[in-house]
């Protein structure tokens, strides 16, 4: 949940984990929230960095979680808190565009913060993650240097576990602290579609709904099991349910912008089902990501 970049909680953090909780109050459903979006990135939070150069964000967003968390389970305690980061980011207070903090950067910092603070209780049941690649049709695995990818979860478990370590915060896959993969997208075309859809494409890395080495069923189904093979992960979601209907944003949808089911719809129902039912061969899995290579 976030406004404008400039509008991030930082000076009145009370009053919005308020807010937070009383749309819980109006929507006793919801059973579970992310604090703010992507808090490592200036185009969702402002200010990342102080005037001089030094880090910002991370102590801000760590000073914020225990407000919403504990304004948040006095009144809903089964309700989740969940962090919310993006993928990317650069460490660069100059930058002229996207000033943002890398995963490693945010975690090492926040978790700085919550020690600073001697806090003795928890500040999130589950860390939010967003993992899409650098383009649709980068496969799930990638390992990346800096990014945060699903391919990319051992190393984030390890930032996790160096930030937390020995305090009152359990990492996931301790206790019932899971990582909840929040945002995955596999843009596509539009096809026969298009009169539903203004402007012109803007990603060159569209993929089919089906077919093809790559599409959007093989790529949501393998990114899917995936998820379900690393023990600590707890969720994921695709991003979006259905299509923006500007091509300068987001096709990433398993509905067309008139909300007519993609032909993908079929294959993230048959994954969904292979997972609840508990199917998946992750021997399998793993056998197949090393002969495709990484």
């Amino acid at each position: 949940m976030c406004g404008s970049p400039s509008a991030a909680p930082v000076d009145v953090a009370s009053q919005y984990c308020s807010f937070v909780s009383s749309l819980l109050d109006r929507f006793p459903q919801v059973a579970a929230v992310n604090i703010w979006n992507e808090a490592n990135l200036a185009h969702f939070w402002r200010q990342q960095f102080n005037r001089n150069g030094s880090s910002a964000a991370p102590a801000a967003y760590e000073a914020l979680m225990p407000r919403c968390y504990d304004a948040i389970k006095s009144r809903h305690p089964s309700v989740r808190v969940l962090t919310s980061l993006s993928p990317r980011g650069n460490d660069n207070p100059h930058a002229r565009s996207n000033i943002s903090h890398s995963v490693k950067s945010f975690v090492a910092k926040m978790g700085l913060a919550y020690r600073r603070s001697h806090r003795r209780a928890r500040i999130f049941d589950a860390w939010g993650q967003n993992v899409y690649g650098s383009s649709s049709k980068e496969r799930p695995w990638v390992r990346h240097r800096l990014d945060i990818g699903e391919g990319d979860y051992a190393r984030l478990l390890s930032y996790l576990s160096a930030a937390f370590r020995g305090t009152r915060q359990p990492v996931p896959g301790q206790k019932d602290v899971r990582i909840w993969y929040l945002e995955d997208v596999f843009q596509t075309g539009v096809g026969a579609k298009r009169s539903f859809y203004g402007n012109t494409e803007t990603d060159r890395g569209v993929v089919a709904p089906v077919g093809g080495r790559v599409s959007q069923a093989s790529q949501l189904t393998d990114a899917i099991r995936l998820a379900y093979c690393q023990p600590a992960v707890g969720g994921f979601f695709n991003f979006l349910l259905a299509d923006e209907s500007s091509l300068h944003d987001w096709q990433s949808g398993i509905l067309f912008a008139d909300w007519a089911p993609k032909p993908s719809y079929q294959g993230l129902k048959d994954v969904i089902a292979e997972v609840n039912s508990g199917r998946v061969n992750c021997a399998k899995l793993g056998a197949r990501i090393k002969a495709l290579g990484r």
